[in-house]
Formats: C-alpha cells, sequence, structure tokens
C-alpha cells in the first residue's frame, strides 16, 4: 500500500486539548489568540506504475508535507527497499536493490505483482486472493531479455529467458524504459562490472526524484523499519519517578499496552504543562494543528463515563497534498483518560483514530497509546505506543502498504511533535511554529555538516 495519511499519532494526525481532572490545568484560549484559519467549536458532549492504496496520517517533515494517499500514488525509494527487505531477505546481502516495477507474471493467468530490480538478480511477488507467487531469477542464468506484446498486439511485455524457464512479465506502464534498465543491470552482472553507486544513485533520483540517503534526520523516534515487522513493544526501562504510587501504574501500563515504541523522550517542562499542552484547548495545539494544514476543529469536553475513565472526542479535516484524488480527510479520534491516572503525577490516555474520505480508509484504525510521567525537577518523560488495528481482511500486498505508510506518518508526526514542544515559549506561543521551523533547519545543516 501507499497511503500516506496518517492522523494523529496514529498517524501522523494527533491532537489534543481541555484537562481531564482538574480544573485548574485547563487553559482556555482567547479568540484573538486563535489562528485565523481555524475554525474551531467546542462540543458539549461528546510515483509511476504504483496504483495501490495505503494510509497515513499527513506527515510534516521538514522537507515537506505528504499525504496517505500521495504516498501511495507516488512510494519513496525508502519504502520499496523496505518492502523488498521484508519480502526477500535471502537476496538483501548479496545485492543492492535498484528499482521496482508494477507488471504482472503470466503463468495460466496473469498475477499482478511487483518486480523488485538489483544489481544481481530480478525479483517477482504477488498474492493475489489467497495465491503467492515468488521467485527470484540470478542474471547470471539469463540468457536473454526480449520486448514481447500481450494479446498479440499490445506492446506492454518484457520476457527474460534463461536456460531452463521463460518468464514473461506484462502490464508494464512504460515497456521501453523497463526492459532498457533490465538490459543494463543484465549486461552489467555478465561482465562482472556492477553499476558504479554513482549511476545506481541516478537512476534512484530518476527514478523516484530523491536520493538513496535521503532521511527523515529529524526524527526523535526509532526508525521503524525494523521495529514494525516484529510488531513488538520495544522494551522501556522504568523511568525515575517522584512517588511510590506512580511505579506499579507505570509497570502495569508498560506491561499491557500493545505496539511499538514511537516516543520516548523527556521534556524540561513540569508535568502539568506538558499535559495542558497536548490534551487542552492550548494555544499551542492550534498553532501545531495549524502548521499541519488541519481545518474545522471540533473538540469535545472530558466526560466521566465510568469507574473514573475520562472520554472526549476531537474531530478535525487533514489537508491531504494530492496531485489527484481527494484533497482532504476527515478525522475522528476518541481519547480515553485511564482510570490508572494520578492527578499531578502520572496520565495515561489512549487515542483512536478514525479515518474517512480517502480509499480504504475504512480498512483500519491507528490506536495510540501514550504516558506522561513525572521525574521531577521540572521534567516530564512522554512514552508512546502506537499499533494498527485492521478491521476488514485486506491482500497481503495492500495490507502492507498500509502498514508502511502508516508508520512512516506516526514517525513523522512524533518527530514534528518533539521539536515544537522543545521550541514552544508560553512567552511567545505564537512564535511556536517559526521556531519549530528554525530547529529543523538547523538540526538539517549540522547533520549535513558532519557527513561532510
Amino acid at each position: 500500500m501507499d497511503l500516506e495519511y496518517v492522523p494523529n499519532p496514529t498517524f501522523q494526525m494527533d491532537t489534543e486539548q481541555t484537562s481531564p481532572t482538574s480544573a485548574t490545568i485547563t487553559s482556555p484560549v482567547r479568540e484573538e489568540d486563535r489562528p485565523e484559519h481555524l475554525t474551531v467549536k467546542e462540543k458539549s458532549g461528546s510515483r509511476r506504475s504504483d496504483h495501490s492504496p495505503s494510509p497515513r496520517t499527513p506527515p510534516v517533515s521538514e522537507k515537506k508535507s505528504k499525504s496517505w494517499y500521495y504516498s501511495s500514488m507516488y512510494p519513496s525509494y525508502k519504502t520499496r527497499r523496505r518492502e523488498f527487505r521484508s519480502l526477500f531477505s535471502s537476496v538483501v546481502t548479496e545485492s543492492r536493490f535498484v528499482v521496482d516495477y508494477s507488471c504482472a507474471y503470466h503463468k495460466d493467468i496473469l498475477h499482478q505483482g511487483r518486480m523488485f530490480v538489483t544489481t544481481n538478480s530480478v525479483c517477482f511477488y504477488s498474492y493475489i486472493f489467497g495465491w503467492e507467487n515468488k521467485f527470484v531469477v540470478d542474471w547470471k542464468e539469463v540468457t536473454s531479455i526480449t520486448k514481447e506484446k500481450t494479446a498479440i498486439f499490445i506492446p506492454n511485455a518484457v520476457q527474460i529467458t534463461t536456460k531452463g524457464n521463460k518468464y514473461f512479465f506484462a502490464s508494464f506502464v512504460d515497456r521501453d524504459s523497463s526492459k532498457m534498465m533490465l538490459f543494463r543491470l543484465w549486461q552489467a552482472a555478465l561482465a562482472n562490472q556492477m553499476l558504479s553507486d554513482e549511476d545506481i544513485e541516478q537512476v534512484i533520483a530518476c527514478e523516484y526524484g530523491e536520493g538513496d540517503e535521503d532521511d527523515d534526520e529529524d526524527s526523535e523516534c526509532p526508525d521503524t523499519e525494523d521495529e514494525v515487522d516484529s510488531g513488538n513493544p520495544a522494551p522501556s526501562p522504568l523511568p525515575p519517578v517522584t512517588s511510590p504510587s506512580v511505579e506499579p501504574v507505570l509497570a502495569t501500563w508498560l506491561s499491557t499496552c500493545e505496539g511499538t515504541t514511537v516516543c520516548d523522550k523527556t521534556f524540561p517542562r513540569p508535568l502539568e504543562q506538558l499535559y495542558r499542552l497536548l490534551y487542552s484547548n492550548d494555544i499551542f495545539y492550534f498553532n501545531f494543528q495549524k502548521e499541519r494544514g488541519t481545518t474545522e476543529l471540533e473538540i469535545g469536553d472530558w466526560e466521566e463515563v465510568d469507574s473514573g475513565r475520562k472520554v472526549r472526542e476531537v474531530s478535525y479535516n487533514m489537508a491531504l497534498n494530492n496531485p489527484v484524488g481527494p484533497k482532504e480527510c476527515q478525522v475522528k479520534e476518541t481519547q480515553t483518560l485511564s482510570q490508572e491516572t494520578i492527578e499531578n503525577q502520572i496520565y495515561c490516555i489512549e487515542t483512536t483514530a478514525e479515518n474517512s474520505g480517502v480509499p480504504y480508509a475504512d480498512s483500519f484504525s491507528v490506536v495510540t497509546h501514550s504516558c506522561l510521567v513525572d521525574t521531577g525537577n521540572n521534567t516530564t518523560r512522554l512514552l508512546a505506543r502506537a499499533e494498527i488495528r485492521f478491521k476488514k481482511d485486506l491482500w497481503g500486498f495492500l495490507r502492507e502498504k498500509i502498514e508502511t505508510n502508516a508508520w512512516a506518518g506516526i514517525k513523522s508526526y512524533y518527530s514534528s511533535l518533539s521539536l515544537a514542544l522543545e521550541s514552544y515559549s508560553e512567552n511567545a506561543p505564537q512564535q511556536a511554529s517559526m521556531q519549530s521551523h528554525q530547529a529543523r533547519i538547523a538540526r538539517k545543516t549540522s547533520m549535513k555538516s558532519r557527513r561532510d
């Protein structure tokens, strides 16, 4: 899949506000302080050949915001490389992934899937209605690569021939350029003269519009490439606490909350202040959402439902940067404050984000478990775990795309949130957005100079 939208920490669409247990935490926002383009209503009760969709909330990265839908249509090189590594782990150590093509392998019937091309081999994977096709052809076993036609007259096929087999691939978007690339890599392997790193970088730039070294350098969270595969919560050391009553609550949260750790960071802010910034009607929240392109915010009040649990709803429209398709996605978050919360010491919040208005949005939801813990000396530790819950059975290919782009959105969201929290000033709240932007630029410059 390749959707790139992601609401809340769950996807990259996070939001919060209003204090739960104490009125003293709430800090209402004056009308004149609210960002102009945000309409806030307070509720009282409540790339080329890729056409597979995938979800992820619009990640706010230092480079540019991309929607999950945009990602699905124009996947990045790193997205495809992660997919290749997960499908063909045995090939990864032997060769370098170069490019991928959407095509169909003809064997009795056409099996629509994806061709992954490396410096030493060509790999193909498809999964249709429970039927999986997966194979690897070493370049040195290939005897010829020819242009072919589907149904006699449609020029969209390529045939790769070995001594013992013929592999017929159809449905190429651009057969001629695809065949040229395959032929070039085949000849280089036969001559034992692999393409140089510079040549491969040029191919990647041409096909994906980016370089192999392009990174989300601003991420404060671990790379999800390995974590998402495991699906298990990353072990988090028990943070120092200031009260013995907090220890059992935190230990229970760490042992029971499922998902992958997406943020574990200590901020130089008191617990009540950090909670107010994230979960109350605070100017920081509005500026942060404005920077992410959010409109039509509707914020509900915290309401006690049972046994001390409190719930509120937050809904908004998230702008999508699509060349085609929907221009915005509707997001509805249900935030639940755990009854285990101890005011002024620890807050445990679960956020479930539901999306609508984009393909496959009703097939999954993103759940984020957040824990804010007082660590003393006016510092607070924020821990967050996220998981993607599927509500419908999807083809393996679509499911993988959704997960890949969703995790990318989550990672981008927490990176932006961390920078915003670090740069935010109570004395100049309106400058938080610009300070966050300047912090990202400074960090990228530092990373680049270290590489040089």
